[in-house]
C-alpha cells in the first residue's frame, strides 16, 4: 500500500524493528488463553503526552504503527528556544524533538509524528505487555507498556518513558466516513487570535488524509489523522530547511464535520475549532 508522503519520510529512516521470537506449542498454548489483540486498532492517549495513534497488532507478536503526539500539559504560551530548550524552531534546537541540535541535554517532550514498530507479549497474569520504539526523521525513543484487552471491544494501555506516564485507549479501527474537503480552523496561537484554511484530501491510507493549510504568512503540508473514537490528529510543517512543526488534536464529529483541536507548535499553544465550509 503506497503511504502519505510523510509517512514514507519518516519510515525512511526508522530504526530495524525488534521482534520477539515465540515458537513451539507452549507459547501458542499461553498466548490463547487470552484475549488477542490482534487485528487494527485506534488510539488516543494522554498523560504527560497526548494525541492520537493507529496501531496494528500482528500474529508474530509485532506491531507496527503511527502517532501524532504533543505535550500532555499546554507549555508558557509564547516560551522561546532560548528560555525553554525543550522546543522552539531555533537553529539550535531541533523541532521534531525538541533536543539540543549538539546532542547535549534531555527532552522531556516532543511534538510532530512518529512511526511505531515494537513487540507485544502477555505476562503470567494475562496482562497485554511490550515495548514500543518510536522513530521521526530525526530520532529514536521508546516506550514500555501493560494494560488489558478485550478482543474486539478495547485494549488500554499505561505507558511510561523519560517524559512520564501515559495512558492508550484503543478501539478497533474501522472504516469511517469521508471527512475529506475544505475547513475553516478559528481559535489562538498563544494569545493572539489565528485563522487558517485547511483542505483534507483522502490518502491511500485507511482514515489519513493529506492536509494543506494556509495561515497567515505562512502555508503548510501534512497528515491528519482520523480515529474510530472520534479523534482528529493533525500534523504539519512549515518550511522546507529546519521546518517548523506543528502538532494537534482533539475531537471531532464526523457528521457535523466539526471539531475542537489543541496542540503546540513548539513555541505557543494553539487551539483551533475547526469546521467544514459551506458547499456554493
Amino acid at each position: 500500500m503506497k503511504k502519505n508522503f510523510f509517512l514514507k519520510r519518516l519510515s525512511s529512516v526508522a530504526a530495524p524493528m525488534v521482534a520477539l521470537m515465540i515458537g513451539g506449542s507452549a507459547a501458542s498454548t499461553v498466548a490463547a488463553a487470552f484475549d488477542s489483540p490482534v487485528g487494527d486498532w485506534d488510539f488516543y492517549f494522554s498523560g504527560s503526552q497526548k494525541g492520537v495513534a493507529q496501531v496494528t497488532f500482528l500474529g508474530d507478536f509485532t506491531l507496527t504503527g503511527f502517532e501524532i503526539l504533543m505535550p500532555g500539559k499546554p507549555r508558557p504560551s509564547g516560551s522561546s528556544a532560548a528560555a525553554n530548550p525543550r522546543g522552539g524552531t531555533s537553529t539550535s534546537v531541533d523541532p521534531r524533538t525538541g533536543q539540543p541540535k549538539d546532542g547535549s541535554g534531555t527532552s522531556t517532550f516532543s511534538w510532530g509524528g512518529r512511526i511505531i514498530d515494537g513487540f507485544w507479549g502477555f505476562d503470567e497474569k494475562g496482562k497485554l505487555v511490550g515495548a514500543i520504539t518510536f522513530t521521526s526523521a530525526s530520532s529514536t525513543n521508546g516506550l514500555s507498556f501493560a494494560g488489558t484487552v478485550v478482543a474486539g471491544t478495547r485494549i488500554t494501555l499505561r505507558g511510561s518513558d523519560e517524559s512520564g506516564i501515559m495512558i492508550y485507549r484503543g478501539v478497533p479501527r474501522t472504516a469511517l466516513p469521508d471527512i475529506s474537503g475544505d475547513y475553516t480552523g478559528t481559535g489562538k496561537k498563544g494569545s493572539a487570535k489565528l485563522t487558517s484554511i485547511l483542505s483534507l484530501a483522502p490518502s491511500e491510507n485507511p482514515n489519513i488524509y493529506d492536509v494543506v493549510i494556509h495561515g497567515p504568512g505562512y502555508d503548510g503540508t501534512g497528515i491528519g489523522l482520523l480515529t474510530s473514537n472520534n479523534r482528529l490528529g493533525i500534523y504539519y510543517e512549515i518550511g522546507t530547511t529546519n521546518p517548523s512543526i506543528v502538532a494537534l488534536s482533539g475531537s471531532f464529529n464526523t457528521t457535523r464535520l466539526k471539531g475542537t483541536v489543541t496542540g503546540t507548535d513548539g513555541t505557543n499553544n494553539l487551539s483551533l475549532k475547526v469546521v467544514v465550509m459551506p458547499q456554493f
